[in-house]
């Protein structure tokens, strides 16, 4: 296969409807649900940025971020 065919095909939407593995409104919950995880890993992350670089140019100590 070449790469212009394989990018083709990788690229290629679905055939077919969305398959649906539990009821439409419990999948629907749980992708409200799994958005606001993955939204609130991100703010962790950030924070923990934040409180490192807060450490390391010495405005606050570890122990004061702690508290």
């Amino acid at each position: 296969m070449s790469l212009g065919r394989a990018l083709d095909t990788a690229s290629a939407k679905p055939a077919g409807k969305r398959p649906w593995f539990l009821d439409k409104e419990v999948e629907r919950a749980l992708a409200i649900g799994m958005a606001a995880v993955q939204e609130l890993a991100v703010a962790r992350q950030r924070l923990d940025t934040v409180e490192r670089l807060l450490e390391a140019k010495g405005l606050l100590s570890r122990a004061e971020i702690d508290a």
